[in-house]
């Protein structure tokens, strides 16, 4: 079953195979997928389009939005 792309900086708790319930950090675009790899296990589905930069108009959460 494949997720939808988290909506916040911090979310869950998930459930983790490995760790149980945890709590995700996403410091990624909440828009759009922004990986390098196509894992065949990664909950969110292949990756798109490949780049090696953030595309022009994505913007990342500040060093102070996260912390908060």
């Amino acid at each position: 079953m494949l997720l939808e792309l988290q909506g916040g900086i911090i979310y869950g708790p998930v459930h983790s195979r490995r760790l149980g319930r945890s709590l995700g950090v996403n410091i990624l675009p909440q828009n759009v997928k922004l990986c390098t790899f196509d894992c065949l296990y990664c909950q969110y589905g292949w990756t798109g389009a490949h780049g090696t930069g953030i595309p022009e108009g994505i913007k990342l959460p500040s060093r102070a939005e996260v912390l908060r």
